[in-house]
């Protein structure tokens, strides 16, 4: 990099950004779409970038001065980095959810990358040592050597240690539990000392960080250690000490009393790669833990989720990015914090750029840049373009991360355990002796008991139309867990209405990546030899696999797997009563073995991880399978359960004049699944002129980002590639392809258009009608609606304003025509404050309005504010 320019991902809005560093106030240059979710950019030479895109498996590479997407490399599943090293160069990618690295010639993507098998769980980040010999990767959800013996060994054993506190003598005797244990020195050891090593005959292998030969990619080192749940990886640029930012959970303490906001550390651990010796630092030292309510003082210091990391070029300072607490910590080369600067939420990435005295840093909530100046901490806050986030949904990831709002002591939030909405692949005992139970549904249900045993942190992903909620079912709606924020996190009180429902409406967002063990078209794979999880997914639905001749389908519905109802205990192996879970994520469950000495995770499946794989489950359970084959039958179809997300969701292909014939089979299935309404599709490259251009997939042609073009077909867009003129095709969500295709900030006015005119197409105050906008700048006291969500609209459409005082309000959408389609609000008084109206796209006879375009209008006062929105049927 020559210093002159940054390069940032925007990830809500799926694009590059290019930054202008030789302005005083740095400028957008570039915003590039690239794939779906990207989470990392590395340059590789001038003007060559590789961006790393974790929900469309790819790494988009392109030229930042043109602004030309130059190749796709499909990649695998859910990569998340990418580092350049060794000699001849080599890209070094890494595959999270196949848990390996890829290695690339740079310098010919069409040979076969060398693989790199890895004994991690879901590798993430990727540095190189100072002399460029070595790769170090380190991984995610890398655990802390804790497994579950069985509810039926403890039993076996005598029980678990006595509970402290005492359980209360007025409750019920508890049900059999496992019990958490962690590897110590070769001994699995509980939380009082007492050796369970007769009952787990296997180890982890705990690798948090692993060296790599840049050379030949041979594995060349592992540290342990390092912690349970590593984000960022840095090398201090002198000697070469590896610098992880990362979680340790003490999941092995059991009970939610004993684990009241003190349940995780936050801290960094310093690596000699040369001796392997590791050093944790706690990043939170001035916590008083005898003080569970903690202090204002206390929580404004505290660094919750540290995630990025970034070190001064002669090693004297490291820096730290806190997500979860609005901060940037500075420490010493030791690890010890030397001060803190305050950022805006949610900061997620660090480029220090020390020739101007400046350090910027990526922010998520929402997507924006603070630009810090070193000399005296002073903020200046870059916007990233347009952010298609709802409002409400910025708001309630702000709880859901919010370390001083969310505990006592400011360094824990919902994200400590749910690792970004997901799984931190452990098991935790939060249940209480001095709780109350609660009795069953009927007589044939065990009810509640508050000492509820160890129980895997599931996913908040896909929960729409699952409750009730929790293992055992005895969550019956989401908002029954906000008493955890004062029994777990140490709140002295639950979070108000408003907060919960930002939360849950967060939450609700929330979905699942696609299955990668389904073909792209979304359908099943039907091997001829093998398992088959076609033939599975048959004995699933009509197999009388059930004991008594039922069916996997009568509880596992579709199309999650769940089910609203509590199966009784006598139904089940065991001594509780549990609800019907969904089945979305168990392909990512596997990698636990314990018929092996060295395993990769000490949980599997069910309530408590102690079944290692499906087909030991199937042997604790009264199933009729025939044969072998069909267990791995159905087998196959579990690990490629539908996620709720189509598998052409993020794929791409990039023609380049070159590759039709490998390419067009995959363009030709996204669009038949687009046909279907399944997903959507986009296509971007330069045409003729020139001219960056964009086309949505509208049902057999292409609508242009020109609304005056004819719709281009296909065979278009493939002569248009070649000659410097690639053209990208991706797969979006359905109802996305406006957006990401045509009309990026939805304000009714096509993307090229837009440019043509003069205005900025990633800006809905901008238009090329300046009298048909609303004013970029508002006064004091004015009303503001914001833009229309989604947009385009396929089922609803949601409208939110603010009024400055309390008023009469009339909400109002009209026809391109002008007529009245319907009254929404009219002449309500309404509070000062934030409002947000749903349209069901009906009409005020309430039938359903056609496609087209429409202006919803809120009147107030004298004030009028109007939005555009597109309605796709």
């Amino acid at each position: 990099a020559d210093g002159t320019h940054l390069f940032a991902i925007h990830k809500a809005d799926s694009r590059l950004i290019v930054f202008d560093l030789t302005q005083t106030i740095p400028a957008r240059v570039q915003e590039i779409m690239v794939g779906l979710e990207p989470i990392t950019v590395r340059q590789r030479t001038g003007n060559e970038l590789w961006v790393v895109n974790h929900l469309s498996d790819s790494i988009s590479i392109l030229d930042w001065v043109t602004g030309q997407i130059t190749a796709t490399l499909l990649v695998g599943d859910e990569p998340s980095d990418v580092v350049f090293a060794g000699n001849p160069q080599r890209a070094f990618v890494c595959v999270s959810q196949e848990n390996l690295v890829r290695i690339y010639d740079p310098t010919d993507l069409t040979a076969p990358p060398v693989e790199v098998p890895l004994t991690q769980n879901d590798p993430w980040a990727l540095a190189v040592s100072p002399d460029g010999q070595s790769v170090f990767v380190s991984a995610l959800n890398s655990g802390n050597d804790t497994t579950v013996i069985s509810a039926f060994d403890v039993d076996d054993a005598g029980g678990p240690p006595p509970p402290n506190p005492p359980m209360d003598p007025d409750l019920p005797q508890p049900p059999r539990v496992g019990l958490i244990v962690q590897d110590e020195s070769g001994v699995w050891r509980d939380e009082v000392g007492g050796d369970w090593s007769a009952y787990a005959g296997y180890h982890l292998y705990d690798h948090d960080v692993i060296r790599l030969d840049a050379a030949t990619g041979s594995i060349l080192q592992s540290y342990s250690g390092v912690g349970t749940t590593l984000f960022g990886l840095a090398v201090h640029p002198v000697d070469g000490r590896l610098y992880v930012t990362n979680q340790e959970a003490l999941n092995r303490t059991r009970f939610e009393p004993n684990l009241r906001a003190r349940f995780v550390q936050n801290r960094i651990s310093v690596i000699d790669p040369g001796t392997g010796t590791v050093v944790a630092t706690h990043l939170n030292p001035h916590i008083d833990y005898d003080n569970p309510a903690g202090t204002p003082g206390e929580r404004a210091l505290s660094l919750s989720i540290p995630t990025a990391v970034a070190i001064a070029s002669d090693g004297s300072a490291v820096y730290v990015a806190a997500f979860g607490s609005s901060k940037v910590a500075v420490l010493d080369q030791f690890g010890t914090v030397q001060h803190r600067i305050p950022v805006g939420d949610g900061p997620c990435g660090l480029a220090l750029d020390e020739a101007r005295d400046r350090l910027y840093v990526l922010r998520r909530i929402p997507g924006r840049i603070d630009m810090v100046d070193l000399t005296d901490d002073s903020v200046t806050s870059l916007g990233m373009g347009y952010d298609p986030t709802p409002p409400v949904i910025h708001t309630g990831r702000r709880v859901f991360y919010d370390g001083v709002n969310s505990s006592a002591h400011g360094d824990l939030s919902c994200a400590s355990c749910h690792v970004f909405g997901d799984m931190d692949h452990l098991a935790w005992d939060l249940g209480d002796p001095q709780g109350q139970f609660v009795e069953g549904q009927s007589q044939a249900h065990a009810g509640f008991h508050p000492m509820k045993g160890p129980m895997m942190t599931q996913p908040l992903k896909g929960l729409a139309d699952t409750a009730p909620f929790h293992w055992r079912g005895d969550r019956p709606a989401l908002s029954d867990f906000n008493p955890a924020f004062v029994s777990l996190m140490g709140r002295d009180q639950e979070l108000s209405p408003t907060e919960f429902s930002d939360l849950e409406s967060f939450l609700f967002s929330l979905v699942y990546m696609p299955n990668p063990n389904r073909n792209l078209d979304g359908s099943l794979p039907n091997p001829p030899a093998g398992p088959n999880a076609t033939n599975g997914h048959q004995l699933f639905l009509t197999g009388k696999l059930v004991d008594g001749g039922g069916d996997c389908v009568e509880c596992h519905e579709n199309p999650s797997g769940a089910k609203p109802l509590i199966i009784p205990f006598v139904l089940l192996p065991g001594d509780q009563d549990f609800t019907v879970p969904q089945l979305r994520n168990e392909y990512d469950k596997v990698g636990f073995d314990d018929t092996a000495p060295w395993t990769l995770r000490g949980v599997g499946y069910t309530h408590d991880g102690t079944e290692d794989d499906l087909d030991t489950f199937f042997d604790s359970r009264d199933f009729t399978f025939h044969d072998q084959q069909e267990r791995d039958d159905v087998e196959a179809f579990l690990l490629a359960f539908d996620s709720g997300t189509h598998s052409g969701v993020g794929a791409q292909w990039t023609m380049d004049g070159t590759n039709e014939a490998a390419g067009i089979v995959r363009v030709q299935t996204l669009a038949a699944v687009a046909d279907l309404g399944e997903i959507g599709l986009v296509a971007k490259g330069r045409d003729t002129s020139g001219d960056v251009r964009g086309w949505a997939y509208m049902g057999g042609a292409w609508q242009s980002d020109r609304a005056s073009e004819p719709a281009w077909t296909l065979q278009d867009l493939l002569n248009l590639a070649g000659d410097g003129r690639d053209v990208t095709f991706t797969g979006v969500y359905a109802g996305w392809e406006n957006r990401l295709g045509i009309d990026r900030d939805q304000d009714g006015y096509l993307d090229r258009d837009e440019l043509d005119a003069g205005s900025d197409p990633g800006n809905p105050f901008s238009v090329p009608n300046p009298a048909d906008a609303p004013e970029p700048t508002l006064t004091a006291g004015s009303m503001r609606l914001e833009p229309l969500w989604p947009n385009p609209a396929v089922r609803a459409a949601r409208a939110a304003f603010d009024l400055p005082e309390n008023a009469p309000v009339s909400v109002t959408a009209y026809d391109i025509a002008g007529r009245q389609v319907r009254s929404l609000e009219n002449g309500a008084t309404m509070p000062g404050g934030r409002h947000e109206l749903s349209w069901d796209l009906t009409d005020d006879t309430g039938r359903e309005v056609a496609s087209g375009l429409y202006f919803v209008v809120v009147r107030s006062g004298d004030e009028t504010r109007t939005r555009r929105l597109v309605v796709r049927r």
